[in-house]
């Protein structure tokens, strides 16, 4: 799905980038690409000196049924149980601590901006959600959409277009294309921006103004009708000179 929006609507704070440095499983100092990957915090320009606020950004989600996919390594491999998962209040406090900040730097910011905080407990596995499993598949999916965005709303694309789409959206690729510069994407006078939180942007909240829901808690308590998505942005490259 691709939603074009004006810039107004996008919810940001660089606040958001705390969420980069809070402890989760097995990462006790938060994710392991924060301050080490390209695209990644800390050091980012601004949202708005990486595109032009005065044309319309453009929204790619792309959904994913992650339940339907658990469900199919729950049955491929019967060895992987469910268990029950207990809250983390390590994680749970720092991640509300964040929020409050937030609220408070932005009082206008509404309350589904923010995602329910986890159960208390609840069933699933780690092995049937896994984000290696899937993710693959999800960002090929991804990358097609906006593969169309191009095709479809510019009317310009290449091969060079689809080589350096494949390696943009391949984490373990080393492959290198002249398209893309410090986890960014440029062509024909657009940026694709596959990592909008590294900027500050909030994801539950500009979501939320296009009608969807994002739920965090992971694993999530296992259901078929799971899902999950891929969201990038995409806008015009902006005139710095």
């Amino acid at each position: 799905m691709i939603k074009s929006i004006d810039s107004k609507i996008i919810p940001i704070d660089k606040g958001i980038v705390g969420l980069c440095k809070i402890p989760y499983h097995i990462h006790s100092k938060g994710c392991p690409n924060h301050g080490k990957k390209a695209g990644c915090p800390p050091g980012l320009l601004s949202l708005d000196s990486i595109f032009d606020f005065n044309e319309d950004i453009h929204v790619v989600y792309t959904k994913f049924k992650v339940g339907e996919f658990a469900e199919r390594m729950k049955i491929m491999h019967p060895e992987w149980k469910d268990q029950t998962y207990l809250d983390n209040p390590k994680f749970s406090n720092k991640v509300r601590e964040l929020k409050n900040k937030l609220i408070e730097k932005n009082p206008d910011w509404k309350a589904d901006y923010f995602p329910a905080e986890n159960k208390t407990y609840w069933k699933s596995s780690r092995e049937w959600y896994n984000p290696r499993r899937w993710q693959g598949v999800a960002r090929k999916e991804h990358s097609k959409e906006i593969f169309n965005f191009f095709e479809n709303d510019t009317g310009v694309v290449d091969g060079d277009l689809e080589k350096a789409l494949k390696i943009f959206f391949n984490a373990s690729s080393r492959k290198s294309s002249p398209l893309i510069n410090n986890g960014l994407l440029d062509f024909n006078g657009f940026r694709v921006n596959k990592c909008p939180e590294a900027y500050g942007v909030n994801i539950t909240g500009l979501m939320a103004e296009l009608g969807v829901k994002l739920d965090w808690q992971w694993p999530p308590e296992h259901n078929l009708d799971n899902i999950t998505y891929m969201v990038s942005l995409i806008g015009k490259i902006v005139n710095n000179k």
